[in-house]
């Protein structure tokens, strides 16, 4: 357990046993709600899950978060100054997605998260360099969108939870 209270096993990134433990209260809380007013709990609980994957790749990590959580451009930063554009994406296991970038954004390298869409817990991260997301990314509009999981094939994997 880190000064951050953050684990690192690498078996399953958490926050401190008190702070997961407020993070269920608040997902079941929200699912709650979500559930009497008849919407869904995944368009509640997407900006959160957002942020929570972030904090939790930093964790695992040991980057530092951005000081500003909306600034553009990149999310942490490393020991080294190198700085990181986190993308997550609910991991259902059925089919594709994309990570969005804007190609103006200036990062160094991306971290592209699953997580698993129940316990927001992370199922994998993957990381690329700018230049391959630049590479590989389709131009829509303003954007590039990465597909997913073809892009796999040009990322390296640096966490996989494990499923046992």
């Amino acid at each position: 357990m880190s000064d951050t209270g953050s684990s690192n096993d690498g078996s399953r990134p958490t926050f401190s046993p008190d702070a997961d433990a407020a993070l269920e209260v608040a997902l079941t809380a929200l699912r709650r709600w979500a559930d009497e007013v008849g919407v869904d709990a995944v368009r509640v609980i997407g900006p959160l899950a957002g942020l929570v994957a972030e904090q939790r790749t930093c964790a695992l990590l040991g980057l530092a978060p951005a000081a500003n959580a909306i600034q553009a451009g990149w999310d942490a930063t490393d020991a080294e100054g190198r700085t990181y554009q986190i993308k997550a994406r609910a991991f259902t296991g059925r089919r594709g997605t994309s990570f969005d970038f804007r190609s103006e954004h200036g990062f160094d390298e991306a971290l592209l998260v699953l997580y698993d869409p129940v316990d927001l817990s992370l199922v994998e991260v993957w990381r690329m360099d700018r230049a391959t997301v630049m590479r590989h990314a389709n131009a829509n509009r303003d954007r590039l969108a990465l597909r997913w999981p073809a892009a796999c094939r040009f990322a390296r994997l640096v966490f996989a939870r494990d499923v046992a």
